[in-house]
């Protein structure tokens, strides 16, 4: 019993070298001036291998936390197969009326239009705010500003407003990945053959991957 207990010991142990001891930053982000009235949540995931030192590489998660992407992303950290990454988890904005009630969800105002205005929101509202957060040693969030570090991921709605984010600022992701299903893909397809003329079937074919 005592052999098994000291195994046990030693496995834990390992498991915790190899996945790490991530912490999730919670916060809020209000006074939209892109989207006016609302309330977003967001979490940041910062890896135990983060110093504040050197800029870190950047994922988004819309929708929030999603497939357990914390524990992955610390487990391919720590088995060098991704590079230190700061992870932002941002849940589409609410509008609350004054006794706090939600009066409206701004999901699809966000993630289903095509234009660049949620590229513009990340850029200058959620990132920003991000890098204004510290993490419990005291390190500053510093993200990498070379647009080949960052990332961009969603489901359904949010795959569209992932790869809109990445068709309308290459400059700001490089990579955009989603899972999406039938329709959300037919209406994908529909808007980038508006904004290129009939070309969006080559365009998908090397800028997203469907899953």
């Amino acid at each position: 019993m005592k052999r098994f207990a000291i195994m046990m010991l030693m496995l834990a142990q390992v498991a915790t070298v190899l996945a790490g001891q991530y912490e999730l930053i919670s916060d809020t982000l209000t006074n939209s001036k892109i989207y006016p009235g609302t309330t977003h949540a967001l979490q940041v995931y910062v890896p135990e291998k983060y110093n504040g030192q050197e800029p870190a590489c950047l994922y988004v998660g819309l929708d929030g936390v999603l497939c357990n992407a914390p524990t992955v992303i610390d487990t391919l950290i720590a088995q060098g197969k991704m590079p230190v990454t700061i992870g932002v988890f941002l849940q589409p904005g609410v509008v609350h009326d004054a006794m706090g009630n939600v009066v409206r969800y701004n999901r699809s105002n966000e993630f289903d239009r095509t234009s660049p205005l949620f590229a513009e929101f990340l850029e200058k509202e959620v990132l920003p705010e991000v890098q204004k957060l510290t993490d419990s040693k005291g390190n500053p969030i510093r993200i990498s500003r070379h647009t080949e570090d960052h990332m961009i991921f969603g489901l359904s709605s949010g795959g569209i407003a992932a790869f809109m984010a990445a068709w309308h600022r290459p400059d700001l992701f490089s990579r955009a990945e989603g899972v999406l299903a039938r329709r959300h893909r037919r209406r994908l397809e529909s808007a980038v053959r508006q904004l290129v003329r009939g070309q969006s079937d080559a365009c998908l074919g090397t800028g997203f991957r469907w899953l």
